[in-house]
């Protein structure tokens, strides 16, 4: 699996192209006071195709914790469902016991958090931060050594960004490109909880209904036809007695 990451310098310009990535990585934050411009347009655009996002912060050197809460609290407004986690950017040799403040803190805010350094700074993070990541937090590295996948980086990486002049679709320009070398669904948003009506009773599939207080009309049946996977509702003696059997079972999905 293998996915983008941008920022204003080349945002997302159509949403449904870049739908096929599954996953796309987006600055939100640096310092204490900057917003990247497009973070708004980039949550509503993956919100609307369904594209699961990541938002991160580059960290200035220096008051890594207060950057991280600022980070939060300028996103936990504006996210939805799609919203995967934060990423904490460490690029400016920022001091390891801070960053590791941060992550820690940052940990409990998301379910799902990351740490980017580049391939140069391992030394600095190997002892004091890569050995003792939060249980939720994996660990995303840049090196551009071949600009192609399956290349150098760390053996322990989770994600390798590996180039910097990825023509992606749907993106503005040349952007940065990751490869998954972890399990890739783990970088996905949560699939959504189903929810489901409690066990009907009846000797049909209205009767059924009826039982659970739902409105039997054909109008609705088809609608939660539709949720529970029956394509082109017609009413049929089959389709009917598939949505009866998931009502008695207490499986109709809502």
């Amino acid at each position: 699996m293998m996915f983008p990451d941008v920022s204003h310098h080349h945002p997302v310009k159509n949403f449904k192209a870049a739908k096929k990535y599954e996953v796309i990585i987006s600055k939100a934050t640096q310092g204490t006071s900057y917003v990247d411009p497009t973070l708004k347009e980039f949550v509503r655009g993956c919100e609307a195709n369904g594209i699961s996002y990541w938002l991160y912060a580059f960290l200035n050197k220096g008051s890594e914790l207060e950057q991280a809460k600022f980070l939060v609290s300028t996103c936990k407004g504006i996210v939805g469902k799609h919203f995967a986690g934060y990423v904490l950017d460490v690029e400016c040799e920022n001091d390891h016991k801070n960053v590791t403040q941060a992550l820690k803190w940052i940990s409990k805010q998301s379910d799902k958090i990351m740490l980017y350094t580049g391939y140069k700074d391992y030394p600095l993070y190997k002892d004091n931060i890569l050995k003792k990541l939060p249980k939720n937090c994996k660990w995303w590295e840049a090196r551009y050594y071949t600009n192609k996948p399956n290349t150098m980086c760390h053996s322990n990486v989770d994600l390798y960004q590996f180039t910097c002049t990825y023509e992606a679709d749907g993106i503005t320009g040349l952007c940065d490109f990751n490869e998954v070398r972890d399990d890739p669904m783990w970088f996905k948003a949560p699939a959504p909880e189903k929810k489901y009506y409690k066990k009907a009773k009846g000797l049909t599939l209205i009767e059924a209904l009826k039982s659970i207080g739902v409105n039997s009309s054909f109008g609705n049946r088809k609608k939660i036809a539709k949720k529970n996977g029956i394509k082109l509702y017609m009413g049929t003696k089959t389709q009917n007695l598939k949505l009866y059997r998931l009502a008695l079972a207490g499986k109709l999905a809502k």
